[in-house]
């Protein structure tokens, strides 16, 4: 019985970054999702995080001014 009564969901992600292109992420889900409000208890991830920007010359040597 699925009912309309609010159900309780907490979704956390924290990340830290070692150097500016490295870090270490740590997500926490607790809750109930719809539509069929599945109850996920308490799930933990734990993951490195790779970064890349893209520089402005980048545009540039594309797209010609």
């Amino acid at each position: 019985m699925l009912g309309t009564q609010p159900r309780h969901y907490v979704d956390t992600k924290l990340t830290y970054n070692f150097v500016q292109w490295l870090g270490l992420t740590v997500e926490h889900t607790y809750g109930s999702l719809p539509p069929s409000f599945v109850k996920t208890n308490h799930t933990v991830s734990i993951g490195f995080t790779f970064t890349l920007a893209e520089t402005s010359n980048g545009r540039n040597s594309i797209l010609k001014p």
